[in-house]
């Protein structure tokens, strides 16, 4: 049961993965030296066309995102934002290397930017590199004690450390922060598993799909934990309407 329940784990960290804990920074102006006429112009420039990158990450164009913020950095070589928001767009098609890069700078021209240490934690936690990716995540809250994502990332790192009660707070104080966050009433419930406590995790993958019940994530996750405990029907019923929603992986097992 134990080998069963360590599977749902990772499945379910899998499934909802991070992205919901991944920020972008709304881009503005951060400068602390008075600019020329010419450095305000490309200021305005950037901000300008880091707003089109923006709106090409909101519909998940990750390559248009890439390209806008790419010319914008071109315009004003020091726009943190840009560079953060740049990362963002690399970690969502899985090139943490380049993020990394793209936060290291961001952080060396504005060290005071959560998310950009929120969003290089995550990084490193699909890197696997846990405690680098809980000291930026940390080091996030303690710049913007109320980041609900950054509780969130954390609590993902933790539970990918086999650390799930360090997970628990984080993702209660995320809940306090944001009541209405799904993915981290998800990762609430997928700290349970990690610690083998099946109703909570169910009841909190419960509250996850009466917040969003078209979350076919959540659905599959209360599916298969219903199923690791032998409630066949109520099992199946999840994990069908899971499969209306989109979600259709292979179920965990204790053999495989």
């Amino acid at each position: 049961m134990k080998r069963l329940m360590n599977r749902l784990v990772v499945c379910g960290i899998l499934l909802y993965g991070v992205s919901g804990c991944s920020t972008q920074s709304e881009p503005k102006s951060k400068e602390t030296k008075r600019p020329s006429v010419s450095g305000k112009e490309n200021r305005a420039a950037a901000i300008r066309i880091s707003h089109e990158g923006q709106r090409a990450a909101g519909r998940q164009e990750w390559n248009a995102a890439i390209t806008a913020y790419t010319k914008a950095i071109q315009l004003d070589p020091k726009f943190s934002d840009a560079y953060s928001n740049r990362g963002h767009c690399y970690s969502q098609q899985g090139l943490y290397d380049k993020a990394i890069t793209d936060f290291n700078q961001a952080i060396r021209l504005d060290p005071t930017s959560a998310a950009a240490f929120n969003n290089r934690g995550l990084a490193y936690c699909n890197q696997r590199q846990y405690d680098k990716a809980i000291t930026d995540h940390t080091k996030a809250i303690e710049l913007e004690p109320d980041f609900a994502e950054a509780y969130c990332s954390r609590g993902y790192a933790y539970v990918w450390k086999l650390e799930g009660k360090k997970a628990l707070p984080d993702y209660r104080e995320a809940i306090r922060i944001k009541p209405y966050y799904v993915e981290a009433h998800m990762g609430l419930g997928n700290a349970h598993l990690s610690l083998s406590e099946v109703e909570p995790a169910i009841d909190a993958f419960t509250e996850a799909i009466r917040l969003q019940p078209t979350s076919g994530p959540a659905y599959y996750l209360r599916g298969i934990t219903y199923r690791a405990i032998g409630e066949t029907a109520k099992a199946e019923a999840d994990l069908s309407q899971a499969r209306k929603l989109g979600i259709d992986i292979a179920l965990p097992t204790e053999n495989r």
